[in-house]
């Protein structure tokens, strides 16, 4: 599968990031996303210094991968409708 493109982590790289934190490395990264969104993910959320904060290279991991789904899925719709409107032209063309 190809990449659309690649989520590179914020150089220094913190171990953890807050919610607020991390949709904001990872908007600047490339990915637009808000707190609220990076809160319903499925990631490790440890409680520290009462924030809730997520390991930073799990979040951009699962970013990417929602990135290459939805590339994945486009590739197959467009990929679809290619070969439906080719099929639905070239039964156009028999039946003249």
């Amino acid at each position: 599968m190809s990449r659309l493109f690649t989520l590179k982590l914020p150089d220094p790289c913190p171990l953890r990031m807050p919610r607020k934190e991390l949709a904001e490395a990872l908007t600047l990264a490339g990915y637009q996303t808000t707190p609220t969104t990076v809160a319903n993910w499925p990631l490790d959320w440890i409680l520290i210094n009462g924030r809730q904060t997520a390991s930073t290279e799990e979040a951009f991991e699962y970013a990417q991968l929602k990135i290459d789904e939805e590339h994945e899925r486009l590739l197959n719709k467009r990929g679809r409708r290619y070969t439906f409107n080719r099929i639905r032209a070239e039964g156009a063309g028999n039946a003249a």
